[in-house]
């Protein structure tokens, strides 16, 4: 399957079909919002700069935004073929599969508030990881259901 890829950041000065100005991307006529790009790019942000001390106004410290940026977008298109895949194979996932994970992390980081610090130390809330969760159990669950799914997927990302 050959999926279309349409990535245009500032659709909206675009006369494109489907483009908005809210969305950051239009993968195969379905949108990605812009809300959606700007809070990946301000968590990874935030998460760079707990990690790394960076001038974001410098020639480098821009470079860096830039470069997330670009990253936050090919992480939401490839999240957008994994549902659209997932759709087109009936496969889901449900509150339970996702409350069964986040009770493991919880267990893993010594309970909910051990899960909560974590999450306020990324900048991150519970559904930031609910919805990282859910998108990777629905890739292991296609990856499970048919041997062709990752060739056929990366066809589709490239």
């Amino acid at each position: 399957m050959l999926a279309l890829i349409l990535m245009v950041i500032g659709l909206g000065a675009c006369d494109l079909p489907g483009a908005h100005a809210n969305d950051a991307a239009v993968v195969n006529g379905h949108a990605i919002p812009k809300a959606s790009w700007d809070h990946l790019v301000e968590v990874t942000t935030q998460q760079l700069k707990a990690r790394v001390p960076i001038d974001l106004n410098s020639d480098g410290g821009k470079a860096q935004v830039r470069n997330l940026q670009t990253q936050s977008l090919r992480a939401l298109i490839r999240e957008e073929l994994i549902e659209e895949f997932a759709g087109q194979r009936h496969i889901t996932v449900t509150n339970a599969d996702l409350d069964r994970q986040i009770a493991q992390l919880e267990g893993a980081l010594g309970g909910a508030a051990g899960l909560n610090q974590r999450l306020d130390q990324a900048g991150e809330s519970i559904d930031d990881v609910r919805h990282t969760i859910r998108v990777n159990l629905l890739q292991a669950k296609m990856k499970a259901a048919s041997k062709t799914y990752q060739a056929d997927f990366d066809k589709a990302l490239n």
